[in-house]
């Protein structure tokens, strides 16, 4: 059967980090400066920036657990996440195979 959703807590939690930092960035901060409050490297600061750019249902799903299980973090940092939402859509759809 199927099982209860896994809420991916550390997507959860760099979705929201990354939602920060990109009002943050909008406010005039800089890499620089936002990886020092959070005492990180600015390139880490950088790749994590993606979670901040999937398309809204994509989040919402997240949130839900009802993602696929191919979308972590891990799997974010490593690719090229389109910024269209519709190629992000079907890019991930590949994931729950």
């Amino acid at each position: 059967g199927k099982e209860a959703p896994e809420v991916d807590k550390v997507l959860l939690r760099n979705v929201a980090k990354a939602h920060r930092w990109y009002e943050m960035l909008k406010q005039g901060h800089s890499f620089a400066e936002i990886a020092e409050q959070e005492k990180l490297s600015a390139r880490r600061v950088q790749q994590l920036m993606d979670h901040a750019f999937l398309a809204p249902d994509i989040t919402k799903a997240i949130i839900a657990g009802k993602h696929p299980a191919g979308l972590t973090t891990e799997y974010i940092q490593r690719s090229e996440i389109p910024s269209n939402w519709a190629e992000q859509r079907k890019l991930f759809a590949a994931l729950n195979n």
